[in-house]
């Protein structure tokens, strides 16, 4: 998979990191070094040991562009060659709050040492208290929670012939 980079005119030098493909497997991206040459040369060879691990190991469902993340602030992600990428992906549209948030670094961190997960098996304040709120600033008489799409769709489908036949 090869990457086309381009100019990143207007976001100062940093790099532009941009979700929509070009062609097959194309990504628009646009790299500034941060690094010495020496740590990008060790960071370069990190990165190929990532992406055949990666080939090796985990199901190919989708292209990647061959950058290895590392971290990020706001919209700001470095990779392990220590370039610079302004993020423009979002994690296709599931992170559009940036990485790295203290107030939701915070916030997770406050949940996770709580409860990371239960099933709707159970009640949880935090559930309740998200519906109430979802509910007294919309639309919605009640609020509906799933875990994927697929149980979105599914919840659909339970609830749309009942409301149909409710009002008639």
């Amino acid at each position: 998979m090869a990457a086309l980079p381009i100019a990143s005119a207007g976001v100062q030098g940093r790099a532009c990191l941009e979700g929509r493909a070009l062609s097959q497997n194309r990504v628009r991206i646009s790299a500034r070094a941060t690094a010495s040459p020496a740590a990008q040369k060790k960071g370069s060879q990190l990165t190929q040991e990532v992406i055949d691990d990666e080939a090796k190991y985990i199901l190919h469902t989708y292209g990647r562009t061959p950058i290895v993340l590392t971290h990020g602030s706001g919209a700001t992600v470095h990779d392990i060659e220590g370039r610079e990428y302004v993020d423009f992906t979002s994690g296709i549209a599931v992170n559009a709050l940036g990485h790295g948030d203290p107030r939701w670094v915070e916030t997770v961190a406050e949940q996770a040492s709580l409860l990371a997960h239960t099933s709707n098996l159970f009640h949880t304040l935090p559930q309740v208290q998200l519906a109430k709120t979802l509910v007294e600033n919309s639309f919605a008489d009640k609020a509906f929670f799933a875990n994927s799409g697929h149980r979105g769709q599914r919840g659909r489908h339970q609830v749309c012939p009942q409301v149909c036949q409710a009002s008639r």
